[in-house]
């Protein structure tokens, strides 16, 4: 069972937002319908913090990790964060999930534990360098958003640029760079100005809260589906 929704409702959330995503070749066409989704079996082959000998107690505790895939010798994925974030492997971008069709197969290295957030977002940055994860991603998302909005990057980049004309684009692009990257959102914050990790938080709830309204508003059984846990 499935709700068809229109492709429309991006341009209604932000208009040129989906003109953005399909004009950057790099990046994935949305899928607008929304699914029914299946009972989860619990696969007791993927990696716990306990298996790792974390108890409850460790689970706070801030590091930097890395995700490995199958049999690969380098890594995919660079995160900072709690020891329970580095075991989460449900609450991950988009590019994250295409990578991974087995949970099993994913390996969690914790690379370096008890460090403070500043720390842990500078060595994570050094990692993705490293590892060459990152590319120039970011860079050309703000540039396309900026194009399709018709003004520069340096202002959507700006922590001093609060203009209206400014805003708009600057929440659509920490939108799909939160959403079609691997950086955290303290990196993501980064990237834009130095902004507050929390604020990348806020401004990535505000347009997904968004997006749900107008379908919500276009298809009344969605919210119906969604309290029971449908989708």
């Amino acid at each position: 069972m499935k709700i068809e929704t229109e492709k429309v409702v991006y341009y209604q959330l932000f208009p040129y937002l989906y003109d953005v995503i399909l004009k950057y070749k790099d990046m994935v066409n949305f899928n607008f319908n929304v699914q029914v989704k299946k009972r989860k079996v619990v696969d007791t082959n993927v990696e716990t913090p306990s298996k790792q000998g974390f108890q409850f107690k460790d689970l706070k505790r801030i590091c930097v990790y890395l995700h490995y895939y199958d049999d690969e010798k380098l890594p995919f994925y660079v995160g900072q964060g709690t020891i329970q974030r580095a075991f989460n492997f449900i609450s991950r971008n988009k590019l994250w999930k295409d990578k991974v069709k087995d949970l099993s197969k994913i390996k969690v290295d914790i690379f370096k534990i008890d460090i403070s957030v500043e720390e842990s977002i500078n060595l994570e940055k050094e990692l993705i360098d490293k590892y060459k994860i990152y590319n120039e991603t970011v860079e050309k998302i703000i540039d396309e958003v900026a194009r399709t909005f018709g003004v520069e990057s340096d202002d959507i980049r700006s922590q001093k640029s609060r203009r209206a004309n400014i805003n708009k684009p600057r929440q659509i692009a920490i939108f799909i760079v939160r959403e079609l990257t691997s950086l955290s959102m303290e990196a993501v914050g980064k990237e834009f100005g130095g902004r507050h990790y929390s604020t990348v938080v806020y401004t990535v709830q505000q347009v997904e809260k968004n997006m749900k309204d107008i379908l919500v508003k276009k298809n009344p059984k969605y919210q119906e589906l969604e309290e029971g846990g449908l989708i």
